[in-house]
């Protein structure tokens, strides 16, 4: 999920990795051993993505997987050009609350991110999203998968009686400036939506607002929790619903929206409106 917002490949099909070029694939070792680098929780060449050459990285796999996951993250993230997120003069900041830097020691947050050094006293000021998908590394961000203004909207799919499956209506936000917006025509009624962030270890905070026609807002939801949700009583017309990424208090409490990204879903229902002849 930390990968999402960039055009690459997490995959454990070693084939699939062997099609790949040298200069554009990064292989992450986990063991229990910690053979390459004794004492540490892991290992990786800096810059090392871009080589044409296998030297891979290694994850020492202690805990379970969302530690594992996160030592992995740490250690590709070396081999895409980041270094250490500090705090003063401690080297691996544990970050606080629920939120900890990736390039720190994450391990015991339930939400890791991508930093930017937004922190009091960071030691490191590096952009993480903007490094990872720079030139270096040989991809970017991918492609927006819905448009930003009402008249670039992707058509909300529903059924004849209006509802909304979540497995149909999916998106990815993959930069802190990056709106998705979808249509939709309702007769009068009401109309309730739930916008859902990725179930497994999500990064994304999400304020959502729904929209008239004009683009004006009618409602908007950002609560406390990852998730979001509206309810509105509709006159029939057009509508949009709006997703974006969200912080959750300050930098020092909690995060901003700079890493507030992934995939979501949106289910609900509404009163489809019926096509004249």
């Amino acid at each position: 999920e930390d990968f999402s917002p960039f055009d690459v490949n997490v995959v454990t099909d070693r084939s699939v990795f062997e099609a790949t070029p040298r200069n554009r694939r990064m292989m992450c070792i986990f063991t229990p051993t910690d053979t390459a680098q004794p004492g540490s929780g892991g290992v990786a060449f800096l810059d090392s993505f871009s080589w044409n050459a296998d030297d891979p990285c290694w994850g020492y796999n202690i805990g379970d997987g969302k530690q594992a996951g996160d030592i992995g993250l740490h250690e590709v993230g070396h081999t895409m050009g980041l270094e250490h997120d500090g705090r003063g003069a401690t080297e691996y900041y544990e970050g606080h609350g629920s939120w900890g830097p990736i390039m720190g020691f994450s391990l015991g947050k339930p939400i890791a991110q991508w930093s930017l050094g937004e922190y009091s006293n960071a030691s490191k000021y590096q952009n993480d999203l903007l490094i990872i998908a720079g030139n270096q590394n040989n991809f970017g961000f991918v492609p927006d998968d819905h448009g930003d203004t009402t008249n670039t909207a992707t058509e909300l799919e529903a059924d004849g009686s209006g509802a909304v499956n979540a497995s149909q209506n999916t998106g990815i936000v993959r930069t802190r400036d990056d709106i998705d917006l979808f249509s939709f025509l309702a007769e009068a009624g009401e109309a309730t939506f739930t916008f859902n962030p990725h179930d497994v270890h999500p990064n994304l905070d999400i304020q959502a607002r729904l929209l008239d026609t004009n683009g004006s807002e009618v409602v908007a939801s950002n609560p406390t929790g990852l998730g979001a949700s509206l309810t509105a009583n509709l006159t029939p017309g057009l509508y949009f619903l709006e997703v974006q990424g969200a912080g959750s208090g300050t930098v020092d409490t909690g995060y901003s929206d700079y890493a507030s990204l992934g995939q979501y879903s949106i289910s609900g229902h509404y009163s489809v409106q019926t096509p004249q002849n």
